[in-house]
């Protein structure tokens, strides 16, 4: 997958939008804090971007249907942006473990959907908190190999019509050796109902859409020049 100019500077609009004291320093690749870590201690304060592909079965609910229309994400690419709290501490069971918080998603890509072109268009929700954590597997004091986890908030848009997650969209990857976790996969734990966005608030609002399964596939880190 390419890293485009117009794909760094989204990561970088993305990144510069945050309040001042939500902002960890972008960076070039050093010595000390690489594009790619590997080491425990360099992970915590970290802001880091990585190219990503996601798949997974949208099932759509349209009242009075008998039955179901579904679509299918085959390898949509994406961009996704973590940035990770200053300090490392240990969970119950001795592990290491920090909290992150991601500030970026962005997929899209245009589907057939009853014979037609439709334009998916997957983004993060900024009205909502979607924070997880990386933890150490093992009790050493090291995040690697590690669990990341996520509790996500997205805005799903299907042809212009924009459905929002009340639940938070929960997905896990078990082999996390790096920080972005090139290499990792993430999956989502439990099916995940999409509302309008006008009716999200709503007291029994009806799904219009479900989130059946999903894999993102993280592929390369990207680089995000200093501002």
């Amino acid at each position: 997958m390419k890293r485009t100019p117009a794909l760094l500077a989204f990561a970088t609009l993305i990144a510069a939008s945050l309040p001042l004291h939500a902002q960890p320093k972008l960076h070039r690749a050093t010595e000390e804090r690489p594009l790619v870590i590997t080491k425990s201690a360099q992970v915590p304060g970290s802001l880091l971007f990585a190219t990503t592909q996601a798949y997974g079965t949208f099932i759509l609910h349209t009242a009075g249907a008998t039955e179901t229309t579904s679509i299918q994400c085959e390898g949509i690419p994406g961009i996704s942006g973590v940035e990770t709290l200053a300090s490392l501490t240990t969970d119950l069971e001795g592990r290491a473990q920090v909290a992150t918080r991601r500030i970026l998603t962005h997929f899209r890509q245009a589907v057939e959907l009853d014979g037609k072109r439709v334009e998916i268009l997957i983004e993060q929700n900024l009205t909502r908190e979607s924070r997880g954590t990386l933890t150490g597997n093992n009790p050493d004091g090291s995040l690697f190999p590690g669990t990341a986890t996520f509790d996500q908030y997205i805005l799903l848009s299907l042809d212009g019509r924009v459905l929002a997650n009340r639940e938070p969209l929960h997905v896990v990857a078990t082999d996390v050796t790096s920080w972005p976790p090139v290499g990792s996969t993430f999956t989502l734990t439990k099916a995940t109902d999409f509302y309008d966005v006008a009716a999200l608030e709503s007291e029994d609002p009806e799904p219009v859409a479900t989130l059946d399964a999903c894999a993102i596939a993280v592929r390369e880190p990207v680089e995000v020049p200093e501002g």
